[in-house]
């Protein structure tokens, strides 16, 4: 598969956390709800641990995920 490269924007990145989002539901939506929590906080203790390296972009994008599988 042939990847088209995105320029850097903010308009792309932000396709690309709605595409991360989209994959994120699609992958978790069959799953028990006691499974999508256990993913979803997993998820909150890697956007904690991005926030206390200072890594707020990456920080918002996992809590972006978290919202989206719960």
């Amino acid at each position: 598969m042939h990847a088209t490269p995105l320029p850097l924007s903010s308009e792309s990145l932000n396709a690309v956390a709605e595409a991360m989002g989209a994959l994120a539901m699609v992958l978790t939506r069959r799953l028990p709800q006691a499974d999508r929590e256990a993913m979803a906080n997993d998820l909150a203790a890697f956007a904690m641990a991005a926030e206390e390296a200072g890594d707020t972009m990456v920080e918002s994008l996992l809590i972006d995920l978290q919202r989206a599988i719960r």
